[in-house]
């Protein structure tokens, strides 16, 4: 299969759109949302609801998702969802980087940032990944590529949840530094090879 450049190719974009999934930074926002909302001065009262309202919020935003999909395809959808991401992730990162400027303002822009990471994650990338992985495979690669591509998921998977809490603990503001580096090599990627791929295979 990766002796021709065409299977070798989708090979390639299958591993990284399913990786694409869990290397967005998303289970460091999940995991990490309540003592988010709590830096927040979110009274802990408040928290658990403001925590359904997020994870309702991923919900609605799959369900939006799928319309779109069904409208514009896979990959404008996915490209604008990791856009959005990237905006998302850096807005939260310069917030906690100078919350000590001025607290009162870059402590709700942190809450804000969550809510839109979530969002884009689950309406942008979540929803059009399996519609964009059918698009740039066939028949003859599908199934090898996926069964590959679902190995490196599930170890990025457990990565994902692995490597918070050392990043949160050592990098502090700068927690989602390297999920910001891969949200920008994965944009770049989407723009530049991934319409070629899309392009061979329809």
């Amino acid at each position: 299969m990766l002796r021709k450049k065409q299977y070798r190719n989708q090979f390639i974009a299958v591993n990284l759109l399913l990786s694409n999934i869990v290397m967005g930074g998303i289970d460091t926002i999940l995991l990490y949302s309540g003592d988010i909302f709590r830096n927040a001065g979110i009274s802990e009262s408040n928290i658990f609801y403001i925590n359904i309202g997020a994870f309702s919020l991923l919900f609605i935003c799959c369900f939006v998702g799928s319309f779109l999909v069904d409208r514009f395809g896979g990959y404008r959808v996915m490209v604008a969802g990791c856009v959005v991401l990237l905006c998302s992730q850096v807005l939260f990162t310069v917030a906690q980087a100078i919350e000590h400027l001025s607290p009162a303002v870059t402590r709700p822009l942190a809450v804000v940032a969550v809510f839109l990471i979530l969002g884009s994650w689950s309406l942008g990338i979540n929803s059009s990944v399996f519609a964009l992985l059918g698009e740039i495979t066939t028949d003859r690669t599908r199934t090898t590529a996926y069964g590959y591509a679902a190995i490196l998921f599930w170890i990025l998977s457990w990565l994902g949840g692995f490597i918070p809490p050392y990043l949160i603990l050592y990098a502090r503001a700068y927690a989602l530094a390297p999920w910001i580096i891969w949200t920008v090599m994965i944009i770049v990627y989407a723009i530049t090879y991934l319409p070629g791929v899309r392009e061979k295979t329809s």
